[in-house]
């Protein structure tokens, strides 16, 4: 537009017919448009150089709302030109559609200063008769314009509340083997209060040996693979966690101590047969886990530490058994 303006002066009818001070001023509005883009833009480019981390918030909102401030008054001036030489709100609503287009993803803050200023614009319209296909077509088209904007929006929201829910979900899981991590630990811990727990620590039996032999790598298809057969075994109504490395804890508020130690005994012995049919050994010996039992009830989320201690020292004794009789 700028440089249309600047060929016109070129153009001695155009220049006769629209004369110096519209040439002029729309220059002076043309160039001020570009300068507030060039400005977005720029800040843009240096924002996605440096990082949102090195940048100042306030500055950013500052450069965008300057933006939408001259374009929304860049888009009066020309319609009024136009209604003035009787063609109609076309270029205002144009300039309409670049904003929203370039803001849907914050279409509602920009719809009072819109409707505003489309207001304005079809109101001068009308005292010109100058709405060449009407006021209901002109507000048709704003209408249009803004539900596609809020579609856009929605479809934003509901992105950007699908990936929390996955941060949220992250932040309560074990990333390697998908069980419940010390925090979700806690929660459960918290709505367990006023009820009798049984737990289990459960301590894979001489894995650092078996990292520093085949590397991490296949330690980690051992923790997943332990994960996977003993929750299994222990069923829906005794949750296991991985509290860190190869430590990791089952926990029932619902099944009865004997059965609960039953279970758990014998998804050592499950986990056992697997890793051997696998050829997972160390040396000559099958890959095991170490179990440390403890129970009590819970009346606040700190009761769980006297018993997650209990169960610790028990397990630390039968993993020293395992040692000694090796």
């Amino acid at each position: 537009m700028l440089v249309n303006n600047f060929l016109m002066e070129r153009n001695e009818r155009l220049v006769c017919q629209l004369g110096w001070p519209w040439i002029i001023q729309h220059r002076i509005a043309y160039a001020t448009l570009f300068v507030s883009a060039t400005l977005l833009i720029g800040w843009n480019a240096y924002r996605s150089l440096r990082g949102m981390e090195h940048v100042s918030l306030s500055v950013s909102q500052a450069i965008v709302w300057q933006f939408v401030v001259v374009s929304l008054a860049f888009g009066v001036f020309v319609a009024m030109g136009d209604l003035a030489r009787g063609n109609g709100v076309y270029s205002f609503i144009v300039q309409v559609v670049s904003i929203v287009c370039v803001f849907a993803i914050r279409p509602i803050v920009l719809i009072p200063a819109i409707a505003a200023t489309f207001g304005l614009v079809i109101w001068q319209a009308a005292r010109l008769s100058a709405t060449s296909h009407g006021t209901l077509t002109s507000f048709i088209s704003l209408g249009l314009v803004l539900i596609v904007a809020c579609c856009v929006r929605y479809h934003t929201r509901m992105c950007d509340i699908r990936s929390q829910e996955r941060l949220e979900r992250y932040s309560f899981q074990d990333a390697l083997t998908g069980l419940g991590n010390v925090r979700a630990l806690y929660v459960d811990v918290q709505r367990s209060i006023g009820k009798r727990v049984n737990i289990a620590a459960l301590d894979i039996d001489n894995l650092k040996t078996y990292n520093d032999r085949f590397g991490h790598e296949t330690g980690d298809r051992i923790l997943s693979l332990f994960a996977t057969i003993i929750s299994r075994e222990l069923g829906g109504s005794i949750q296991l966690y991985r509290l860190g490395g190869d430590e990791y804890l089952a926990m029932s508020t619902s099944v009865p101590s004997d059965e609960f130690a039953a279970r758990v005994a014998k998804s050592r012995k499950v986990f056992e047969s697997r890793v051997a049919d696998n050829h997972i050994r160390i040396g000559k010996a099958t890959i095991s886990f170490s179990i440390g039992y403890a129970s009590g009830r819970i009346n606040e989320t700190d009761d769980i530490k006297p018993l997650l201690s209990r169960a610790d020292v028990e397990m630390y004794q039968e993993k020293h058994s395992h040692h000694c009789a090796s």
